[in-house]
């Protein structure tokens, strides 16, 4: 069974460079997850690139499931749109600010998906077609349980592992797996990636009330909204309960500042 692996970096801007394509980036043929803007930065990516590119046509021929080549397919156009987005709320569901500084050394995300029924899916745009079934932070142990417990195709298992340890922790890197059984993806990013302009800050740093109170804000909006923003297709619902949560702590702070 095939295993999905995607290197740090945004789906709207070149694994190679950080920028975008032009037109439009190119997707590699054999993995059908890395996407560069150029055949140059795919030629200098390739080294890197090299050992978590899967050849997932392949591997499902190795099976003979008749239904596995549309259930790839599929994942890979939800998770091209969803990726970036679920990066996001993951960050959101870890309450950065009120954990410990290795918090994300040992810590990552859980989301489990599952496709709509095929005549309710025939009626969804791609960025709908899946509903959330799990999802929350897990420590490293608790993620090999999960791999140990539904993987029992041991070289399967081993290449999930691998790709989960392909990044090295760092104190700002957000490790996320996303499976959508029998399927597994591995991402990460920086915090710093997922939210440019400096907007991670105000909800990660632990020194700051006001960011401890927005990290708890975020995660109650994670508990109750992420899965309805993934059910309706909202691939901007993450922004818009930042911004929002951000100008009305702003707004708290301006009242308590008068007051005083």
């Amino acid at each position: 069974m095939p295993s999905l692996s995607y290197a740090a970096g945004s789906n709207d801007l070149c694994y190679q460079c950080n920028k975008p394509g032009q037109p439009k980036l190119r997707t590699c043929s054999r993995c059908q997850v890395a996407r560069y803007c150029s055949p140059e930065c795919q030629k200098l990516a390739w080294k890197k690139h090299k050992p978590e590119c899967i050849d997932h046509k392949a591997i499902l021929k190795e099976h003979e499931d008749p239904t596995m080549d549309e259930t790839l397919r599929w994942f890979l156009k939800w998770l091209n749109i969803w990726r970036d987005p679920l990066l996001a709320w993951a960050a959101f569901s870890a309450n950065l600010a009120n954990q410990p500084a290795d918090y994300v050394l040992n810590h990552s995300c859980l989301v489990e998906v599952k496709r709509r029924p095929p005549a309710e899916a025939a009626k969804h745009a791609t960025r709908s077609k899946y509903l959330v079934t799990l999802s929350g932070m897990c420590t490293d142990v608790q993620m090999h349980q999960e791999f140990n417990s539904r993987l029992t195709d041991p070289a399967y298992r081993a290449q999930i592992v691998e790709n989960f340890h392909r990044v090295p922790p760092a104190p700002r890197v957000l490790r996320l797996v996303i499976v959508c059984f029998p399927l597994y993806s591995v991402a990460s990013d920086d915090l710093w990636n997922i939210f440019p302009d400096n907007k991670s800050a105000a909800f990660s740093n632990p020194f700051s009330s006001e960011s401890r109170l927005l990290s708890t804000a975020l995660e109650r909006a994670w508990k109750e909204q992420f899965a309805e923003h993934v059910k309706k297709g909202n691939i901007t619902g993450h922004k818009e309960v930042l911004q929002k949560l951000i100008e009305e702590s702003q707004i708290l702070t301006r009242v308590a500042l008068e007051v005083d």
